[in-house]
């Protein structure tokens, strides 16, 4: 499966992480298959530089965590954790749950239909700018029909 790269462009920094409302893995999962949204399950690392930069910056906007709350149900997990977690297989913890989605960096950014099947990631830090149009792209469904080369362009977004 390919990844949701090769957008670029500065950040800026409005709020804190905080302003999305993160659900446990197993909530998020049943919430998001009542609700028929999508789920963004967002994978992070204590002590990663580029974690803390994606949620210092690009979760801490407010547009991008009201994109995020209008369209997905947000689930963060601790991929070094060893902390048990609810999950449909049972109880496991975050290493368990980052060797599921084949995580090799930190963040990585997954996106899964309401049904829990995986659309695709996004791997590593992304900017405010680049994110709105990943947000865009996969929570109005055009990964349906078009790439995000293609989605990006017809919003204006050149890269």
């Amino acid at each position: 499966m390919a990844s949701l790269t090769g957008l670029s462009c500065r950040s800026r920094q409005t709020g804190a992480l905080e302003l999305i409302n993160w659900r446990q893995y197993q909530a998020g999962l049943d919430e998001a298959a009542a609700d028929g949204k999508r789920v963004m399950l967002y994978f992070w690392r204590p002590g990663c530089g580029w974690c803390k930069k994606m949620e210092n910056k690009t979760f801490s906007d407010k547009e991008i965590a009201e994109q995020i709350q209008r369209f997905f149900v947000p689930i963060r997990i601790n991929g070094w954790s060893d902390e048990m977690i609810a999950a449909p297989e049972g109880q496991v913890n975050g290493r368990t749950l980052a060797t599921k989605y084949q995580i090799s960096g930190y963040p990585q950014t997954w996106f899964l239909e309401s049904d829990g099947a995986p659309i695709n990631y996004y791997p590593g830090y992304a900017s405010i700018e680049d994110f709105k149009v990943v947000l865009g792209y996969v929570g109005e469904g055009h990964y349906k029909n078009k790439s995000l080369k293609e989605y990006a362009a017809s919003v204006g977004r050149v890269f």
